[in-house]
């Protein structure tokens, strides 16, 4: 099925080959999908109900992998339960690239916030004068470089700025971000 390495992400599994562990056990379902096993978790996400394939994150751990793109309705809800929960008072919002952008964008949109800003994953010829810092994801398995614009830095300083993330794991992302 798979050639060279499997992906660490890989929901459609058969049962035998997924070994779990863990006092979450008893809520892993088994949903049979085209003739496969597909282990995943269920949850309840700003009120909607989702089914979250696992995935390996290690030999013996695994996560819900939680991805709003391409989910309209989960990202719409997210982000009105995220601005109900948020300080009132804040003056931008930042995220880092590129799960999160989504998020971020329909946050702006029911706020009426005019402008946001993307921590990029990679050096852009159009970031001027950038800020660098590196960041250990549990999501990526390795290091991951984030770039703002020395232009959005300025921006931010001595501002309120709400960070958002689509999902938090360690906080390692969210410290990068700070």
């Amino acid at each position: 099925m798979y050639a060279g390495r499997e992906p660490s992400c890989s929901p459609w599994r058969k049962a035998i080959d997924f070994p779990l562990s863990g006092r979450y056990n008893n809520q892993v379902r088994q949903n049979k999908v085209r003739g496969e096993i597909r282990m995943t978790y269920p949850m309840t996400i700003a009120g909607i109900k989702r089914e979250l394939p696992l995935c390996k994150v290690a030999d013996d751990f695994y996560i819900g992998a939680f991805i709003m793109f391409g989910d309209a309705e989960i990202t719409v809800a997210c982000a009105k339960e995220l601005l109900a929960r948020a300080p009132k008072e804040y003056d931008y919002l930042l995220t880092a690239e590129a799960k999160s952008i989504p998020l971020i964008h329909e946050m702006a949109r029911q706020s009426g916030a005019s402008e946001y800003f993307v921590a990029r994953k990679g050096m852009k010829v159009y970031l001027t004068d950038p800020i660098h810092v590196q960041v250990r994801s549990i999501t990526t398995q390795h290091d991951q470089d984030l770039y703002l614009s020395g232009e959005e830095a300025a921006k931010m300083k001595g501002k309120k700025i709400l960070i958002v993330d689509d999902v938090i794991s360690t906080g390692e992302s969210l410290h990068a971000l700070e």
